[in-house]
């Protein structure tokens, strides 16, 4: 261990080489890699965040979901019209100052303007996946949103997927609530939809009450019930002027009201009758503990046929004559929808997570709410949009019957889909023999060419 060392020399691989270039590289070479990766880690940390703060500006992905939808969806119609409304030319850089602002307004008062312009747009979607067939006609129903019309004024009506089940919420928060009117309120207004759902469903069966009852002393009745429910409300004592332990046994008796309406059998009049009286007996009887005020008024009108009156006595003459009721209710499109739109209110307990429940459509969805939120260029007019032509490759246009049976096997999967079965109900078929039978093989034909690799999927831009 004594033993000094004075020279000591590194063992050389290659001892002849003149240049130590390759010792440097082998030593090197190891940490540049690690440098590298290094770098690379660093580089996904980055992109991530500056992905994050690039998504958050620019609203990219806003909207991935049903629920985000649903929670979104009282701001598309003011996104609609800011971001795919051409505004004059005046207003311009007025919009965009505007622009941030108003997109985060949590709050939104529509104009009617606006409203019909998202409504009929909305529709149109709807109505363009019901011809796809990527929803059945039930979900059409719960997706479409109506026209305002006068009835309404001030109330904006939501499609039935976005209030399903509030309604039956409602009531039951009312039914087992003990307290004061002004907190039940604010209960209510805490979901918007649930808030809108009730005042819609209140109107709507006033509405249909007064067209389907024109007898003057049912009238009178319906008259002096509403006076009283409006006098309750503006003093702040509805709960206890009625009671809300029977709105469960009203509700029943209103869907099945409704759906003799929604029939129009002729024959079913005295079932009408029948539920009327059950629903005014309820209301006096059981739920009103001021009845006494409306068996007043109506004592009052009476005075000139007897001194002493009862509700007892006309009980079974209400809705009874020929003329008290107009049943079945006039053929109006417009009242047609709105007894069908007042049914779902009622009966609906789906979830609007479920729907739609095909994925497409659900993806267009999210994608068509999603760009409203996107930093866009404004839209320009109409007659300002250039136009294309789009050139494809030479290939089948449409398939043949022929074609389609001698691959059935092939196109065997299409048939468990849900665009199957929605097909067929929009064919008014229940299978595919019946749809021959009915000479709809045309239909049958598109179907099957807008879901396979044809001309006419590429025309309808599937492909692009």
């Amino acid at each position: 261990m004594k033993i000094g060392v004075q020279n000591y020399d590194w063992h050389e691989l290659f001892p002849k080489v003149k240049s130590n270039a390759g010792a440097i590289v082998a030593v090197w070479a190891p940490i540049i890699i690690v440098y590298f990766m290094d770098t690379q880690i660093w580089y996904s940390v980055f992109c991530a965040i500056f992905g994050g703060l690039y998504g958050i500006l620019h609203h990219l992905g806003e909207i991935r979901t049903l629920g985000m939808l649903r929670s979104r969806f009282h701001t598309l119609p003011s996104a609609f019209n800011i971001c795919l409304i051409p505004p004059a030319p005046r207003n311009d850089q007025k919009r965009k100052r505007k622009r941030l602002f108003r997109r985060f307004r949590k709050e939104h008062e529509f104009e009617k303007e606006v409203e019909a312009k998202f409504v009929l747009v909305w529709n149109q979607i709807v109505n363009t996946f019901r011809l796809e067939d990527l929803i059945s006609n039930r979900e059409l129903d719960l997706m479409t949103i109506p026209m305002s019309s006068k009835l309404f004024c001030g109330i904006f009506r939501w499609p039935i997927f976005l209030l399903a089940n509030k309604f039956s919420m409602a009531l039951s928060i009312a039914r087992d609530f003990a307290g004061k009117d002004e907190i039940l309120l604010q209960k209510l207004r805490k979901d918007k939809y649930m808030y809108c759902a009730v005042k819609e469903c209140y109107e709507s069966l006033k509405h249909i009450i007064e067209i389907l009852v024109v007898g003057d002393l049912e009238k009178r009745l319906i008259f002096n019930i509403e006076n009283e429910i409006k006098r309750s409300i503006e003093g702040s004592s509805l709960l206890e002027d009625f009671k809300m332990s029977e709105l469960l046994a009203l509700q029943a008796k209103c869907i099945e009201l409704v759906e003799l309406l929604v029939e129009g059998n002729e024959a079913h009049h005295s079932k009408v009758v029948k539920v009327l009286q059950d629903i005014f007996e309820l209301v006096t009887n059981d739920m009103m503990t001021t009845g006494s005020r409306v068996l007043d008024t109506l004592n009052s009108s009476h005075q000139q046929n007897a001194l002493d009156f009862s509700f007892e006595k006309i009980e079974p003459l209400l809705f009874a004559a020929n003329d008290s009721i107009k049943f079945p209710l006039p053929d109006s499109c417009p009242l047609k929808e709105q007894i069908k739109r007042f049914l779902l209110l009622l009966t609906v307990k789906d979830k609007a997570m479920d729907i739609p429940a095909n994925l497409e459509a659900r993806r267009r969805i999210s994608f068509f709410a999603t760009s409203l939120f996107m930093d866009m260029p404004n839209a320009p007019k109409v007659r300002d949009m250039l136009s294309f032509r789009c050139e494809s490759r030479a290939s089948l246009i449409i398939f043949s019957v022929s074609l389609l049976e001698c691959n059935l096997k092939y196109i065997a999967p299409l048939f468990i889909l849900d665009e199957w079965k929605n097909f067929l109900e929009r064919m008014g078929c229940e299978n595919l023999d019946r749809l021959k039978a009915e000479g709809k093989e045309e239909e049958f034909r598109n179907w099957a060419s807008f879901r396979g690799q044809t001309l006419s999927r590429s025309g309808e831009g599937k492909d692009i």
